[in-house]
Formats: C-alpha cells, sequence, structure tokens
C-alpha cells in the first residue's frame, strides 16, 4: 500500500511549538468541503494531532475518528483541522459560554447573507461559516495552518519581497486576501480565492506575464495582514505552467498542491504594510 501522508509531510515542523503556545483547546476535524466536524475534542499541546498519527500507524484503526481520518488519506485528500477555542485557562470565560461558542462555531448556520444593492430582501448563499459575534473578533476559529502561520510570523524577521522571490528562484504571483482571509479558511479555500484575480492585463506590457505563464516552476503566494500587523504568507501553490486563462472575466491560474513550498513559506513576514502590496503582483527573480 502506498505511504500515507503523515503530519510532518503536510505541516510545518514547527506545528507542535504552535500548539503548545495555545495552551487547552477545543478542536474538530473536517472532511474535505464540509462545514460540519465529524469529530470534536479536547486537549493541549500536540494531542490534537495523535488521531491522525494513529490512523496511518494502525493497519486497522479501531476508533471511528482514525477510521475516517484513514479514509480520507486513502482517496488521497488532507482532513481539514480547526481549533474551536484555546487558551481556555486565559479566557476567564464560564464553561457554559466556551461550550456556546464552541457549538455556534462547529455547528452554527450554514449560509452567507448578502444584501443586494436596490433589493430590500436578502439574498442567500451557500457558503463558510463565519459567525458575526463579540466573542468571534476576540477568539476567532482558527484553521492549524493559521496556527502555525500566526507563531512562525512571531519568530520571522521581516523579508523584502525580492529577497524571498530569489530565495525561491521562481517568478511569483503575490496577491492580498486581508479583506476577504478568515483565519479558519482551509487551505482550499484560500487557493481558490488566490488564483482568480482581475486585471493582469498591464503585466503584458512589460512581458511578466508570459514570462510567469512559461515558468516551469511559477509560484503563486497569498498574504494577509489579520494574523499580525504585518503583511504575513499564509497559502503557497505552484502555478500550473500554460494555464492562464479567464474565467467569468477574471484572470486565473490553475494551481497544484507543493507541501515542501507551502511548509517552506507559511508565515513568513514581508517588510512593510499592507498597503505596500495592494493588488496583484508579479516579480521575476534577477536571474530572468
Amino acid at each position: 500500500m502506498e505511504d500515507l501522508p503523515s503530519v510532518k509531510d503536510v505541516y510545518s515542523k514547527k506545528v507542535n511549538s504552535a500548539l503548545t503556545s495555545m495552551g487547552d483547546y477545543v478542536y474538530a476535524y473536517y472532511r474535505p468541503g464540509e462545514f460540519h466536524p465529524f469529530y470534536v475534542g479536547k486537549g493541549k499541546n500536540s494531542r490534537v494531532l495523535d488521531h491522525w498519527k494513529n490512523a496511518i500507524k494502525k493497519e486497522r484503526p479501531e476508533k471511528k475518528q482514525e477510521k475516517e481520518i484513514r479514509r480520507i488519506l486513502e482517496s488521497k485528500k488532507l482532513p481539514t483541522i480547526k481549533l474551536l477555542a484555546y487558551n481556555l485557562q486565559k479566557t476567564k470565560e464560564d464553561v457554559n459560554s466556551v461550550a456556546e461558542r464552541v457549538l455556534q462555531d462547529a455547528f452554527g448556520i450554514q449560509s452567507v447573507w448578502e444584501k443586494r444593492g436596490g433589493v430590500e430582501r436578502l439574498n442567500v448563499k451557500e457558503g463558510q461559516l463565519l459567525q458575526e459575534r463579540e466573542d468571534s473578533s476576540r477568539y476567532p476559529v482558527l484553521s492549524l495552518d493559521a496556527v502555525i502561520a500566526k507563531e512562525m510570523a512571531e519568530q520571522y524577521e521581516e523579508m523584502k519581497l525580492d529577497d524571498l522571490v530569489n530565495k525561491l528562484g521562481a517568478p511569483i504571483l503575490l496577491v492580498g486576501l486581508s479583506k476577504t482571509y478568515h483565519s479558519s479558511y482551509s487551505r482550499e479555500q484560500l487557493a481558490e480565492m488566490a488564483r482568480m484575480y482581475w486585471n493582469l492585463d498591464k503585466y503584458n506590457k512589460n512581458g511578466k506575464l508570459d514570462i510567469l505563464n512559461k515558468a516551469k516552476n511559477s509560484v503563486l503566494l497569498a498574504w494577509t495582514s489579520k494574523l499580525n500587523k504585518s503583511p504575513t504568507i499564509v497559502g503557497a501553490w505552484q502555478i500550473k505552467r500554460g494555464s492562464c486563462k479567464s474565467e467569468d472575466g477574471r484572470d486565473a491560474f490553475e494551481v497544484v498542491t507543493d507541501l515542501d513550498l507551502h511548509n517552506k513559506c507559511i508565515g513568513i513576514k514581508l517588510d512593510g504594510t499592507g498597503n505596500k502590496y495592494q493588488g496583484p503582483r508579479i516579480k521575476i527573480p534577477l536571474s530572468e
């Protein structure tokens, strides 16, 4: 049987220290693309990862959550992991408040309501659960990637974009997600948000778009300033060569998951403020 992806394959080696910084927490496992978890538990340190480790270590997992994780991994997909509450010993919330918050975030409303211009009624669309509550702004749900990015950003020195481009040795399309980013989003959701952007035509004038589209190892990076005050990389993907095309009036690239690239880039802080990097930017290595 083909080896199943381990925790260390999928997540940065900083995952254990990042989880330790979260104190006592409540966590949840989700099937890819679903909003209701199939398992919720409580722990600290790297407890949340034990289910994954057991799922691939045992020839025949016995616990239901381990069987489900194994099934997902065998289908060549990854479960989504989120922290629904954390640093519980520091929040000063009573047990009932924590329980209510966790239940709302895990099993709450599954639709996004949008107010349409010129129309009094609301348009209901299926979408990610984003509870707008006072406590949600203080204790937002964190994907495991957000936990790692937040922890690593506190350790990294700020890096200039040119230095990052030359470090990766590949053309980069950098996009900002600060206005739309939520710390609960999965990698798949971030990739879908980042890969489609308006008006890349201006880069045709200097040939950068053509270089990006034809390069063998071009990279898509997404940043947000919501995790800390500096623009921080929260997603990285390989761009499929020659895949630039128009979708619904937008320029879009197909992206390919690259675990090593993701773990190398997540949590890197760019110098300056987010205003410096607004809009899509294409950067080419000096060697090009």
